[in-house]
């Protein structure tokens, strides 16, 4: 089971379940605490990741080959989750927010795998925009600056 709070709302997400088969609610909490919409069943997550800024998330099943490195990209903002698309990062480690909200950073860093290794950049609503594969990398430093990144994208294509 996970417990996580939205850091700028008063909602809260719950994982439950046993290995390979779990789901997820969402909660808002004001006079009383009340779901919200229904509860998502069979989801292949152990992580929940919310965006700084709150309302969106992603659910990862991350350091679990039943999983299938699935990353599912949700808003939960309105009366019911939605879901903004579904991804997969093969072997995924880890999944960090950039500071602004607006770009999620899924790893599969050498310390938990040794094939595949690298990141892929993503933005809130799950479309990708980046890809590396770098062999025994460690780990992804969050503290990028993005118009450099922005830039350079930008210029490649």
């Amino acid at each position: 089971m996970s417990l996580s709070w939205d850091p700028q709302g008063p909602r809260f997400a719950v994982i439950q379940g046993e290995q390979g088969r779990t789901d997820v609610s969402f909660y808002k909490i004001g006079e009383k605490i009340l779901p919200i919409g229904k509860t998502l069943a069979n989801k292949k997550c152990n992580c929940i990741k919310w965006s700084p800024l709150g309302q969106y998330c992603v659910l990862a099943g991350l350091n679990n080959l039943s999983f299938d490195g699935v990353l599912e990209f949700w808003d939960i903002g309105g009366d019911s989750p939605t879901l903004m698309n579904e991804a997969s990062h093969f072997m995924v480690t880890n999944i960090s927010w950039d500071p602004t909200g607006r770009y999620v950073c899924s790893s599969n860093t050498y310390g938990g795998h040794s094939v595949e290794n690298g990141y892929n950049m993503w933005n809130f609503q799950g479309s990708k925009i980046f890809e590396a594969s770098l062999d025994n990398f460690i780990q992804f430093n969050g503290d990028l600056d993005l118009k450099l990144f922005l830039r350079t994208k930008t210029s490649k294509t």
